[in-house]
This record gives C-alpha cells, sequence and structure tokens, in this order.
C-alpha cells in the first residue's frame, strides 16, 4: 500500500506536495557529479547527504562501489527507500533515516518551504530522528564526503574529523549563507578546513570542493 502523501514522477517516488525541488534536482544532478568526480581520485565509498528521495544516491551508485547516505525527513526517508528498492540492484547505497552532526544524539526535522522537500534544515536541540556520527560509521575507506544539509555541513564534518584525518577525502559542501542559523560565523568551515591541510579546489554553483594539500 502506497503511503498518503507521496507520488511517483518519472518512475521516482516523491513527496506528492513537493513542486520546487523535483525539477532542480534532477536538472542538477548529472552536471553536479560530472563536475566533481575529476576532484576524486578513488571510486571506492563516498558518504553523501542529504540523500533527499535518493536522485543523487542512485546516481553515485554508478561511479562508486559503496554510498552512505542519510536524510532526517521521514516522507523523503520514505521515498528514499522506495526508490532504492526498485533501482540500487548491487546493492552498492546504504541509506539511514538520520542526520550527520557533531555529537550523536537525537534531532527535528522542520520544513522550511513546504513545497520544497530540498530545502528542510534539522534542529539538533530537539526530536527523535537519530544523528550519526561520520566517525561512527567504521569506515575502511573513505574517497569523499559531499554534504549539501542545508547549513548543517560543519557540524557533521566535525563528526567525521577521524575520517578526515585517516583517509584524506575530497570534501564536497554547499556554501550558500544557511550555516548562520547554526550560528556559525561566515568562514568558519573554510577556517576548519584549512587547519587541517585543505584548499578550496573549485567553485560549482553554490557547491565548493575541497583537497588536502601536501
Amino acid at each position: 500500500m502506497t503511503p498518503r502523501g507521496i507520488v511517483q514522477h518519472d518512475g521516482m517516488w516523491w513527496p506528492s506536495i513537493d513542486t520546487d525541488a523535483r525539477p532542480v534536482i534532477t536538472a542538477d544532478c548529472p552536471g553536479a557529479i560530472k563536475a566533481l568526480l575529476p576532484h576524486i581520485p578513488g571510486r571506492d565509498l563516498i558518504v553523501q547527504a542529504g540523500a533527499n528521495v535518493g536522485v543523487y544516491p542512485v546516481a553515485l551508485a554508478d561511479w562508486f562501489q559503496q554510498v552512505i547516505t542519510v536524510e532526517p525527513d521521514p516522507l523523503n526517508a520514505e521515498c528514499l527507500m522506495r526508490n532504492l528498492a526498485m533501482r540500487d540492484s548491487l546493492g552498492r547505497v546504504t541509506a539511514m533515516q538520520a542526520a550527520f552532526g557533531e555529537e550523536g544524539g537525537f534531532c527535528k526535522p522542520t520544513v522550511v518551504k513546504s513545497t520544497n522537500v530540498g530545502a528542510h534544515r534539522v534542529r539538533f536541540d530537539a526530536g527523535d530522528v537519530a544523528v550519526v556520527r561520520i566517525d561512527e560509521l567504521g569506515l575502511k575507506k573513505c574517497d569523499a564526503i559531499w554534504l549539501d544539509i542545508e547549513g548543517a555541513e560543519l557540524p557533521a564534518l566535525k563528526g567525521a574529523a577521524a575520517t578526515i584525518e585517516r583517509f584524506s577525502p575530497t570534501i564536497c559542501v554547499e556554501d550558500k549563507g544557511l550555516h548562520r542559523a547554526f550560528g556559525i560565523v561566515d568562514g568558519a568551515l573554510q577556517a576548519w578546513l584549512a587547519d587541517r591541510g585543505y584548499e578550496q579546489v573549485d567553485r560549482q554553483g553554490a557547491d565548493k570542493v575541497f583537497r588536502r594539500i601536501p
């Protein structure tokens, strides 16, 4: 039985209330991945968030042996799991209803704009959705970390500090000022990465790409 509130478009499940995210995500995904791949030497594992309904994780599974992703919003997560069940025949995508953060615990997904399911944000001071530290995943490899999580990119990276130190993954983050909603000052993410030997090597729209420079 199909839950209320989700519909299919072009073979993928989406929250039925969405009118804004779907056309942008489906149009931008191929070009965004094509632009990022030259900056990632390995193809074993990428950590990606937010998953939304799975457009990016599904596409990344064509390039990487393993994709690990999270999506905190319950309706998005329902669509994500259904889309993976239909498409991830090789089992390359590991998905959780959760959010990445600096500390373990719980968070609350909040709706910024009801018609844009790609713009949901989390609150780390409330809720019952798990917050996962990337360092807790116990990764044996990590070629890249790609985060588009509406301003919470720096907390997620702080929760990946040991992973970053060990594997020197390529890091791509969205940066369009949404970090200010979390009390994070401009330039804090860049300074944190610079302290770990990273420099910005590219920019595609609001996405900034960082590599550790020997």
